[in-house]
């Protein structure tokens, strides 16, 4: 079993993200049987960022599902399709993809093991990454650059485009490996101005996209058939 987890604080417009993304994360956990769990951020001792290494610790205690899925505030889950199972039957224990610059927590797959129980109180415990820009994500950047626990060896780095995509344009940049198109699991705003990331997940949100993913799906289908249809991703 995968759980999904995500949490946000009770800022107005965190909390107007927040909704939009439980909206979705609730839709696929219907479609695909999954639990979800999500929680209110009340303290303020450390950066909001840092509150998803305490919850996933918690939730690995609990020990209700076999996967935990974190998944940002900022985050929208866009292809309902995509089976997350299908990413765990390589066997690893930390499933999280790379970007322009490194790796990005904000959608991470845990597998309930030892190691991550583990790896969760160590990354807690590193406060010298409190202040830095990247918080948590730099303390995990530092543990895997060091091999803690035999890191390298239990991490499968999916495809940004397919676990965690930007929409590249926003930044300014070009980026294939990881740009948005309509296979796209998750698309993320990280560091975007606030009404950007609301009005992005506002407008993926409506029910023209999912005719999108349908029509998609259709001239793939008829693709097997042997028509001669654009099958594309991007349009």
């Amino acid at each position: 079993m995968i759980k999904l987890i995500s949490a946000c604080n009770s800022e107005p417009a965190y909390a107007e993200l927040a909704r939009i993304s439980q909206a979705s994360i609730r839709k696929y956990c219907r479609k695909h049987s999954l639990k979800y769990a999500f929680y209110q951020i009340a303290e303020t001792e450390r950066a909001a960022s840092w509150y998803k290494i305490k919850f996933l610790k918690e939730e690995l205690e609990r020990g209700d599902a076999e996967y935990c899925l974190w998944l940002d505030a900022d985050t929208l889950i866009y292809n309902r399709d995509f089976d997350l199972r299908t990413l765990t039957r390589s066997g690893k224990e930390i499933y999280v993809a790379k970007d322009d610059l490194n790796i990005n927590c904000g959608v991470l797959l845990l597998k309930n093991s030892a190691l991550n129980r583990k790896l969760l109180d160590k990354i807690w415990g590193m406060t010298h990454c409190l202040d830095h820009p990247w918080w948590e994500q730099q303390a995990l950047v530092d543990l895997i650059q060091a091999d803690y626990e035999g890191i390298r060896e239990r991490i499968e780095y999916v495809p940004q485009k397919t676990f965690n995509a930007y929409i590249y344009g926003l930044y300014g940049k070009r980026h294939e490996a990881g740009e948005f198109d309509l296979d796209s699991f998750v698309v993320h705003f990280p560091g975007m101005p606030l009404v950007t990331r609301h009005w992005k997940m506002t407008e993926l949100s409506k029910p023209k996209q999912a005719w999108k993913r349908r029509r998609l799906k259709l001239r793939r289908f008829l693709a097997g058939l042997g028509f001669n249809v654009n099958c594309s991703a991007t349009g």
